[in-house]
């Protein structure tokens, strides 16, 4: 099979696994033998927003993600050290030459959580099941063409086009019990689960709470500490989640007001763990509606902004400036690029020469409500652009409603701020979604250039390295030349806990989101 490449298995084999009773049993001779409790306790976080669907086929943002990848897991995994494609659920894998084709050898040994052993023909319902659904991250995987069970532990993905970026796709295909998939309606996967993480569900409380307890068959085994429980709660406004994390009511707190930051960092009973990990904020233009459908005055309305003012006021410093639409740490990254600085009299020109010399339009701006620096940054455009003469209307909204506008010409704001999740480290990952013309990817918000289509093509066919990173380079100045967003910053990966909360790592994908089978509380 041409040039190949070949993982290795990620764990030894696990051992003999203890019973439930017996781990049970012996966490509580430890209590009476040491005199103190054991390692292994529940972990609460305080979430921002509900999760409106746990299916692993579509769910495909920060609030279901964070909630899926407890109880589920992909063929392969990022490693978060070196950003590589690591074994998971598969052990090794090979490529043919065009990479239209990938072979994997699958774990043995893995349950689903109701039961059912995983296989290759788990492999093949879980991918058929997301293609055929076609949401979520479905459009990771739109160019397989059939899954081949080669044996019960071998599978081989054949393509339609090469890709050689493949790889990085099964890193966000979740793996779901075929069992349930034959036998359960589509809607019992909205709030139940059948995954073979190292937490099931236990209990979904919409917009309210979710709790994980530890699946006691796991194959990565349960040795040394672990989390006997997870429990999200939906905790809305941060003044709350920082009042339950400074009493300990909540373990970790996921949204934390930025300017706080700095007395929690003095307090001794809280970590503010910070990481440079990319997490992108762009501000979309409706590049249909007038007068946003000219790029002069779109270019405008960027160059209004005052960048510096918003990472220092909206994130308290803790960000870096956007350099065009993809982070500087993917390769393929346009370096040619520079960060975007307020240039008011270059935005009058600009007005001028559309037709706007005086401004005299309104628009609307809508950010996730709970995200206050989101907010801030609405109201430092809304405050440059009154000196313009353009007055800016800066509205906040759930999530639910805000993406439902974002999708709804009739209802859809004229700019919107949003973070956009690198779901892989590849530049394709932002960029297809967001600039491919036609795409239903919720951040797309109606751009489309025809030359951007024609390289994004080529791009994700090209298996010279080098070649297809030059294609992403020049996707980049498309882009930026044509100015469909505000590329506002990158913010940094922030993690406010408990101090006796151990073994988080940051992930250099998806934000937000923790290794919860590392973690443990003591």
């Amino acid at each position: 099979m041409g040039t190949s490449k070949w993982g290795a298995p990620l764990f030894a084999p696990a051992g003999r696994r203890l019973g439930l009773l017996t781990q049970v049993a012996l966490a509580l001779m430890a209590v009476v033998l040491l005199g103190g409790p054991a390692l292994a306790r529940g972990l609460t976080i305080a979430v921002n927003s509900p999760t409106t669907t746990f299916d692993p086929s579509i769910g495909n943002s920060v609030p279901h993600q964070r909630l899926l990848t407890a109880a589920y897991e992909t063929l392969l995994a990022i490693d978060p050290d070196t950003s590589e494609v690591i074994p998971w659920l598969a052990t090794e894998w090979s490529v043919n030459d065009d990479k239209s084709e990938y072979t994997l050898r699958l774990r043995e040994g893995v349950l689903f959580h109701d039961g059912t052993p995983f296989d290759a023909e788990a492999v093949k319902a879980s991918l058929e099941r997301t293609l055929s659904i076609g949401q979520g991250e479905s459009y990771l995987i739109s160019s397989l063409r059939e899954v081949q069970v080669v044996s019960p532990y071998e599978v081989r993905l054949v393509l339609d086009s090469p890709q050689p970026e493949f790889l990085y796709a099964l890193t966000r295909m979740f793996m779901i019990s075929p069992t349930a998939i034959r036998e359960r309606p589509a809607e019992w996967f909205a709030t139940n689960e059948a995954g073979t993480g190292p937490y099931r569900l236990v209990e979904w409380v919409q917009d309210q709470r979710y709790v994980f307890e530890q699946f006691p068959e796991y194959w990565r085994g349960w040795e040394g500490p672990h989390l006997d429980s997870v429990t999200f709660r939906v905790v809305v406004e941060p003044a709350t989640q920082r009042l339950l994390l400074e009493s300990g009511e909540v373990d970790v707190a996921e949204n934390i007001v930025l300017d706080d930051l700095p007395a929690l960092e003095l307090n001794p009973a809280i970590t503010v763990a910070r990481s440079s990990a990319p997490r992108p904020f762009y501000i979309s233009f409706n590049v249909n509606r007038p007068p946003l459908d000219d790029v002069r005055v779109r270019k405008a309305i960027a160059l209004a902004l005052d960048y510096d003012a918003a990472i220092e006021i909206a994130l308290a410093g803790y960000g870096s400036p956007m350099r065009g639409p993809v982070p500087v740490q993917f390769p393929g990254f346009n370096e040619d690029i520079e960060p975007q600085q307020q240039d008011l009299e270059e935005a009058r020109r600009l007005l001028a020469e559309a037709g706007y010399p005086e401004g005299g339009f309104s628009l609307t701006f809508l950010y996730l409500e709970h995200w206050l620096f989101e907010r801030t940054v609405g109201l430092l455009l809304q405050d440059a652009l009154a000196g313009l003469g353009i007055e800016l209307v800066v509205e906040g909204q759930p999530w639910a409603t805000m993406t439902a506008r974002m999708d709804d010409p009739e209802q859809s704001p004229d700019l919107v701020m949003f973070a956009q999740s690198t779901a892989t480290p590849s530049a394709l990952s932002i960029l297809e979604p967001m600039y491919q013309t036609g795409s239903e990817h919720w951040s797309h918000f109606w751009y489309g250039n025809p030359e951007v289509d024609r390289l994004l093509a080529e791009a994700s066919t090209e298996v010279d390295d080098v070649r297809r990173h030059g294609l992403y380079a020049q996707i980049q100045a498309l882009i930026v030349e044509d100015q469909p967003q505000v590329f506002v910053f990158s913010q940094d990966e922030v993690v406010t806990m408990r101090s006796n909360v151990r073994g988080y790592k940051p992930q250099f994908t998806w934000s937000k989101i923790l290794n919860l089978y590392d973690m443990y509380v003591e």
